[in-house]
């Protein structure tokens, strides 16, 4: 039984391939997506050929997939989408002439690309960690390419099909929003006494039931609630590391109770008097392996990048000594900005305290003369704040930084 509702397929033009029987119109091309979410563009019947290759797989008379086929397909790919009139009247307000015209900053996106030659996709893999083009032909739609080289540069029109509700990559594993069913609980007692004596589908049963005895109580629950399913939580998941920064150990706390605070997807270092060290990733998450499956995945995408997107990740300080525990941590650097954030505290350290603490840290070392023109006697928060940008930490006060951010 499919998972989506006729209404979601409503909403989004994915086909999710599931165990219910399907069938795939050959007659119009149609972009898959792959059990790793890549893409490819299947242009017909026999086009499919070059991506199951095996004649077991096809009807050749009937111009369709094979049992066997279908089977091979649910295994190996997520869904279908055509592109018919359906798919090019969603995308026609999306369309740019270049990449940076449907690209945001750091995005790894999903590209359809209409060539004079014909459609291609380009999917998250063909850029960098920082979103930058890297791979597949896609530096070459960049506007930098289409003016230096014109008569090299085919392209009618490009979408990102993350920013077209109709074609996101997220509209395929996006399960129904139905009605949740209601569960009917009757309970009696209070505090240690209190216990449930029925659970019921049906309210009336439930009144019926409740009413045996004065000192019961109907109470109703959600239950399979998608809503419910769906929302995100925060967590800090910390992913203990070697000397070789190898996995060594992850946990995943669960920071729902801190909702209030304002969260927001970050990255720390830090390593204590035991000589444990670990990566502390804050990002939201529909449960605690998915969570995890994120950490992991942005872990080894800043590990590529660390040099130069996040310089001084690993310069860590002692923030407050009077501990009974010693505990060295970094600054708080935002995941997608790559930039420091930092609240002061006049009790524990203030912006001056932190400045003398990683001075000598800096991207871009202070130099002779730096050091000779600095006022050391009078050190203002301003001047602190700035000598670090000059010299290559972007750093910026945030005075409402959660404490979930602290050990």
């Amino acid at each position: 039984m499919s998972l989506y509702t006729k209404q979601e397929k409503v909403k989004s033009l994915w086909h999710p391939i599931t165990d219910e029987d399907f069938e795939i119109d050959f007659g119009k091309p149609f972009i898959v997506c792959c059990d790793d979410a890549s893409l490819f563009i299947v242009k017909n019947f026999a086009d499919m050929f070059s991506y199951l290759d095996e004649d077991r797989f096809y009807d050749v008379e009937a111009q369709t997939l094979s049992e066997e086929g279908k089977e091979e397909f649910r295994e190996d790919y997520y869904g279908y989408m055509y592109l018919d009139e359906d798919f090019y009247h969603a995308i026609d307000w999306a369309k740019g002439e270049y990449i940076e015209d449907v690209k945001g900053d750091r995005e790894r996106p999903e590209l359809f690309v209409m060539y004079e030659s014909g459609p291609k996709v380009f999917d998250h893999f063909d850029f960098g960690p920082s979103g930058t083009p890297a791979y597949g032909g896609a530096p070459l739609l960049r506007r930098e390419f289409a003016a230096r080289h014109p008569e090299l540069y085919h392209v009618e029109y490009i979408v990102n099909l993350n920013h077209v509700p109709a074609t996101s990559l997220n509209a395929l594993f996006m399960a129904p929003i139905d009605e949740p069913k209601t569960a009917y609980v009757v309970t009696s007692g209070e505090y240690s006494d209190y216990h449930i004596d029925g659970v019921f589908s049906d309210k009336e049963k439930a009144d019926f039931f409740a009413d045996k005895d004065g000192d019961r109580s109907v109470e109703e629950y959600d239950i399979d609630d998608e809503q419910t399913l769906r929302q995100e939580n925060w967590y800090e998941v910390k992913i203990y590391v070697g000397e070789s920064l190898e996995t060594k150990d992850i946990s995943v706390l669960n920071l729902s109770y801190n909702s209030w605070n304002k969260i927001f997807d970050a990255v720390m270092f830090a390593k204590t008097g035991e000589d444990d060290r670990y990566f502390s990733f804050y990002l939201a998450a529909i449960n605690r392996g998915k969570a995890k499956a994120i950490a992991l995945e942005r872990f080894h995408a800043l590990l590529a990048v660390e040099s130069s997107h996040f310089p001084m990740l690993r310069c860590v300080r002692i923030v407050d000594p009077v501990r009974s525990y010693k505990i060295w941590q970094s600054l708080v650097f935002g995941y997608f900005d790559y930039k420091a954030y930092f609240c002061p505290n006049d009790r524990i350290e203030k912006t001056q305290d932190l400045f003398m603490k990683i001075k000598d840290y800096l991207p871009k070392p202070l130099t002779e003369e730096d050091e000779d023109n600095i006022d050391w006697q009078n050190l203002t928060e301003e001047a602190c704040l700035q000598l670090m940008r000059n010299h290559g930490l972007d750093i910026e006060l945030k005075k409402d930084l959660s404490y979930v951010y602290y050990d």
